[in-house]
């Protein structure tokens, strides 16, 4: 049992201490959406990456609009 819990313990701890890179939120103006297999395909202009980058999502959004990307 402490076996376990100190392995636990060492695994929390190491995912704690690692540094987070390159965490920063892009936003993008949406060009196109479109429906295919049930989900939205929007291609968005990325203007910080200087680049056109694909979404997949449930939500529908508006020509014009500008999205958070992950």
């Amino acid at each position: 049992m402490k076996k376990v819990l100190l392995s636990m313990v060492a695994v929390l701890m190491t995912a704690c201490a690692t540094p987070t890179v390159n965490q920063t939120e892009l936003y993008g103006v949406v060009e196109d959406v479109t429906l295919y297999n049930g989900h939205f395909h929007i291609k968005t202009w990325c203007e910080k990456k200087g680049m056109y980058i694909n979404v997949i999502s449930d939500k529908v959004y508006l020509i014009g609009q500008t999205i958070r990307i992950k």
